[in-house]
């Protein structure tokens, strides 16, 4: 340990602090220590009763609020799936609309060509 901490003594600074406060959490403590504590501690309570107090008075204040701006956000998704369902209804309906237009207008073509056909096979028999 002592060639380690030649020539470093802030290690050696750190490692007698280190030793010495575990000694020190090891030996059980004195009456004194033992009233100190007792008297910070009935000290601190007044402050711990009033802190425990805010935080029951913010949560009874707060959840109210919470629960408004939750079913605010309920109403507000279950609105935008309602545009976004009516919005997928109207798509469809336009696309089958599109479909069956474009059937119809196929279905017209395939008429006017095979009329076509016809009459072009016609006057080639007709020719011979």
């Amino acid at each position: 340990m002592k060639q380690r901490t030649r020539g470093n003594p802030l290690a050696a600074g750190l490692i007698a602090a280190g030793v010495g406060a575990l000694i020190g959490g090891l030996l059980p403590a004195t009456r004194t220590e033992q009233e100190a504590a007792e008297k910070v501690k009935d000290a601190a309570q007044p402050a711990v009763d009033e802190a425990k107090k805010l935080v029951t008075e913010a949560k009874e204040n707060l959840q109210p609020v919470a629960e408004d701006a939750a079913q605010t956000l309920k109403e507000t998704a279950q609105g935008a799936a309602d545009h976004v369902k009516q919005d997928a209804t109207q798509a469809k309906d336009e696309v089958a609309q599109e479909a069956k237009s474009a059937q119809e207008n196929v279905k017209q073509d395939a008429k006017g060509a095979a009329e076509e056909t016809k009459q072009d096979a016609q006057q080639a028999r007709d020719q011979r």
